[in-house]
Formats: C-alpha cells, structure tokens, sequence
C-alpha cells in the first residue's frame, strides 16, 4: 500500500552497460507503469536504483517543483536472509526520504 492505493509492481534487471558499469533494471506495476531505472552495485554489494520523471505517478513528490527522480538504496544481509531498502524523492529542492522496507527471505 502507498497511502491508500494497493501497488504491485515487478522489477526486472537486466543488461549491463560496461561503459557506465551500470545495468537497466524496469519495474512493471498493476497500474500499467513502466519505470526504467539504473541500477549500480558497489563493492560492498549495495544496490542504488536511479529513476527520472517516468516513476509511477504513486511515487511522485506532491511538490510542484518536484523532479519525479526516485532512488533506492538495497541492502542484502551478510547471511543472505534479508534486506532493506531505503527509498528517497527528489522534491525540487533536495532528496526526502519516502519508504524504508525490509524483506526477509522465506524459508
């Protein structure tokens, strides 16, 4: 749920470009959206997704002079067994946090 609307999306990651050591990651939603990010790991193995102004409108600051840009930061546990991501909206005059989810892999 994002305030009272019900979003299911699948995030598909894809080819990688050697020139920026990026990949494109595309996430599909239930609303018809289709997002494209990219998407970096480091060497700690933290994923960041970058995206423009094609987010899904759920995902939109409310702020008029608010970019559209989202970025996600994912961390998966040294054991595997989790991982958190720490998702931001640019709002025109900085990055504001936006949702902080966890997920826990099923045994």
């Amino acid at each position: 749920m994002i305030g009272e609307q019900t979003v299911q999306a699948i995030k598909l990651i894809g080819e990688h470009d050697p020139a920026t050591g990026a990949f494109t990651a595309r996430s599909y939603d239930n609303q018809g959206n289709i997002t494209i990010m990219r998407t970096r790991v480091d060497e700690h193995g933290v994923w960041t997704f970058t995206g423009g102004g094609d987010v899904a409108a759920v995902a939109r600051p409310s702020a008029a002079s608010a970019s559209g840009a989202v970025r996600s930061t994912l961390t998966v546990s040294p054991d595997g067994s989790n991982m958190t991501a720490m998702w931001e909206r640019c709002d025109g005059a900085g990055w504001q946090p936006w949702l902080d989810l966890t997920f826990t892999r099923m045994p």
